[in-house]
């Protein structure tokens, strides 16, 4: 079973004669992310060698990915649709807004430097890291907006998570 992210797909599964199962169906007309499809084996190897130009105008798109190349630790918990997820983030940004604090004498708060670097990482994640959907996460952590690049780390957190990615998108993307 393999899954995909993609966008009105509906007619080419059915001219293909492809049985794929909808797994996420947005209600947002707002969004390119629109659709997560599961497909067997045999039928995603149907629709991977359909060569470009053979691929119809009115047969939507999709991406696929077996993970992503996210460098980060996957320990922290943040808020995305109003729902607690495992997630990757960004170390370099995290530390950039430490630094930016801790610049603003915001140390003389705390007993030490240590004390105030921990307590900067607990606002970051309780007030920086609460988006309104999976795809604001993918954008704003990891400035990942093209299809490719969302589909490679939903897989990830995903993985991360133990879901599908039609949970994941269900849930997180609303």
């Amino acid at each position: 079973m393999k899954e995909i992210l993609g966008g009105e797909l509906d007619l080419a599964f059915k001219e293909l004669n492809i049985k794929a199962n909808k797994t996420f169906q947005s209600k947002h007309n707002n969004t390119d992310f629109t659709q997560v499809w599961e497909l067997s084996d045999e039928d995603f190897e149907k629709i991977c060698n359909i060569e470009e130009k053979d691929w119809k105008d009115d047969w939507g798109w999709w991406r696929s990915s077996d993970g992503s190349n996210i460098l980060g630790n996957p320990i922290c918990k943040i808020k995305i649709n109003n729902n607690d997820i495992t997630v990757y983030y960004d170390e370099k940004r995290i530390e950039q807004y430490i630094e930016d604090y801790l610049e603003k004498d915001y140390i003389s708060e705390f007993k030490n430097e240590e004390e105030a670097r921990n307590q900067l990482f607990k606002d970051y994640f309780s007030e920086k890291c609460i988006y309104k959907t999976f795809t604001e996460y993918c954008c704003n952590q990891w400035g990942a907006s093209t299809e490719k690049n969302v589909c490679a780390i939903a897989v990830e957190i995903a993985i991360l998570n133990n879901i599908t990615m039609g949970e994941l998108f269900n849930k997180y993307q609303g």
